[in-house]
């Protein structure tokens, strides 16, 4: 049974699922709604629908459902991807990494001193899981083909703790197995995927490393990226997830094709849910950085039950939160080339002045009608909003307001997308702690702003080349005007032609 446009989700009635057929997997009971909002942009209407019919199906939790027979069918719309089976008598432990069955075989077997890991102590197998994340739950299906390797594994290295996998169109591959003698060459879908692997690699080495911005530095980062991260992830590999996602989604970027946005997603997938192997400051900091790209990219939320009201904004709130990380890498105090805009002690009337005495950089008439449209906003807000309860909130509000205009005359110092991102993570970086608290919980002032930093900051970052950006500023207006007419609709008047004057 096929529900949604497309038959978006399907319910598989023998084991009591709903399973998502463009994410291939069993979406948890709990978490649908969130789901058709965060990862398809499935908005009230029409999610609406959906979640009534899905509320006469029985949907069963995660804990309650029961894995297949081994040797079963594979599940329709579930991937299968190749993996082991431990032989031990009466062992049934299933994994998709060798040096997972290598651990598992450590700890539950015992091997004797000087006893080498056969893989005899282990066999092929095809497996599928229902749900993903901390639900994965591996059955055996039938398949006609899994992976080969070699009679012997050394067990002299050390388990990594991270499950060095990838999912490919269904196929998988294990960067931690050992390589097949000339005897006992790969099969077809190992050289497959090894390929895919590699070309995205290339791809980010040659071309996405070069349109990166720097953690260190506003401007492009080519060698930051190519000498501090590459081989820092030559040697973690969830960090390598994170490089190889980038360049997936960037290749989508480019030539529009769905299948580098499922890489990319399967990808970002590892790099998230997986610890970085390695605890150096560059990883660090370089985990950071990519997690704030991808944030940006797929709007990826890792709280799962976020109310409706929460994820009608979500977007925005992650990506504040994201950015706002990420600009605490580069300090502004410490000699790098990015503005700091100040307003400890600021007061409303000073805000008010300084407000007024902002001019535009730039002769063009849109830019003009943006930055007189901003000016104006705290009084278009004193008109329609009710007067606020704390009048420091009013100061602070006026205060993400000035520091937006700065920084969108700021982002007009050059054409080019480096100045459009210093204005995008400046602005994030210099709004107040209380500011960002306002918008967390969901203060329609705050709210109303961050809609103008979405469409205009953002907006224009997208337009000059932060391919990184593409669809943010679309998809948090969206999000933003859904929240804004949950309550009496009052503030959606602020928004209006707002996302006609950025694009014109």
């Amino acid at each position: 049974m096929r529900l949604g446009k497309a038959g978006l989700l399907e319910y598989n009635a023998e084991h009591r699922i709903l399973i998502c057929r463009e994410c291939q997997y069993a979406i948890q009971k709990n978490a649908i709604e969130s789901h058709l909002l965060r990862q398809h942009q499935v908005y009230r209407s029409d999610r609406k629908k959906l979640l009534a019919a899905i509320g006469e199906l029985d949907v069963q939790e995660p804990e309650n459902v029961s894995s297949p027979d081994a040797g079963s069918l594979p599940v329709q719309g579930l991937p299968t991807m190749s993996g082991y089976r431990c032989t031990a008598t009466d062992c049934q432990h299933l994994t998709v990494s060798t040096k997972r069955m290598q651990r598992h075989w450590t700890e539950k077997h015992r091997p004797g001193e000087g006893e080498t890991f056969l893989l005899s102590a282990m066999r092929p197998a095809a497996l599928q899981t229902f749900f993903r994340g901390t639900k994965i739950r591996y059955f055996e299906v039938t398949s006609a083909q899994a992976p080969l390797a070699n009679d012997v594994v050394d067990t002299s290295q050390t388990p990594d703790d991270s499950e060095q996998l990838l999912h490919l169109d269904g196929r998988s591959l294990h960067m931690d197995s050992p390589a097949p003698s000339l005897a006992q060459p790969r099969p077809t879908s190992f050289i497959s995927s090894e390929l895919v692997t590699l070309t995205y690699f290339h791809h980010f080495t040659s071309v996405t490393a070069s349109v990166l911005p720097s953690v260190s530095t506003w401007q492009q980062g080519t060698s930051y990226w190519l000498d501090v991260v590459v081989p820092s992830a030559l040697q973690d590999f969830p960090l390598m997830c994170g490089l190889l996602a980038l360049a997936a989604y960037h290749k989508a970027a480019l030539a529009s094709k769905s299948a580098h946005q499922e890489q990319a997603a399967h990808y970002s997938d590892v790099f998230f849910t997986q610890p970085a192997a390695a605890d150096a400051v560059t990883v660090r900091d370089a985990k950071l950085m990519i997690g704030c790209l991808l944030q940006c990219l797929r709007g990826r939320l890792k709280l799962a039950s976020l109310s409706e009201e929460a994820y009608a904004h979500g977007q925005a709130q992650a990506m504040l939160t994201s950015l706002r990380c990420c600009a605490c890498l580069h300090n502004p105090d410490s000699g790098g080339d990015g503005p700091s805009i100040t307003w400890v002690g600021v007061t409303g009337p000073a805000i008010t002045e300084r407000l007024s005495r902002t001019q535009s950089v730039s002769s063009s008439d849109t830019t003009s009608m943006l930055v007189q449209r901003l000016r104006t906003l705290p009084y278009r807000m004193a008109e329609t909003l009710e007067r606020p309860d704390n009048a420091q909130d009013v100061v602070t509000t006026l205060s993400a307001i000035v520091t937006l205009v700065e920084c969108y005359e700021e982002s007009f110092t050059a054409d080019c997308a480096a100045a459009a991102w210093q204005a995008v993570v400046t602005w994030v970086m210099n709004v107040s702690d209380r500011f960002v608290e306002l918008v967390m919980q969901s203060d329609i002032a705050a709210t109303v702003v961050v809609a103008h930093w979405a469409a205009i900051l953002v907006r224009r970052a997208e337009l000059v080349g932060c391919w990184w950006l593409t669809g943010s500023s679309e998809e948090m207006m969206l999000q933003i005007a859904t929240q804004l007419a949950g309550g009496d609709g009052r503030a959606l008047c602020l928004l209006d032609g707002l996302k006609v004057g950025v694009a014109s």
